[in-house]
């Protein structure tokens, strides 16, 4: 699981902010600073991600977001009880729809 912070503390105002820089992704995380025990690159294919709607971190709503397991292209939204499909290209067309 690889998290992205994206709220900060202000100890100076004690106010809580939401970082809005626009998220870039595609379908695998690369991290060339990771190795795995043999010493190989890894990569993370990207299979869900949680998105947060609100402009602070004391409001808003979450969804989550998770491909569909039998059909490429496609993901699963997960809001409150409510299950719904959704078609993207890609993982960035996905991505790029928050913004």
């Amino acid at each position: 699981m690889v998290v992205l912070s994206r709220f900060t503390y202000n100890k100076q105002t004690q106010n809580y902010g939401k970082i809005t820089d626009k998220v870039v992704a595609d379908d695998y995380l690369l991290p060339s600073n990771l190795r795995n025990g043999s010493n190989r690159s890894v990569k993370y294919k990207l299979n869900s991600f949680v998105n947060h709607m609100g402009s602070t971190p004391l409001s808003g709503h979450y969804q989550a977001y998770v491909r569909h397991p039998h059909e490429q292209g496609r993901w699963l939204v997960y809001d409150d009880h409510y299950v719904m499909e959704m078609e993207c290209k890609s993982t960035k067309e996905l991505f790029d729809s928050f913004s």
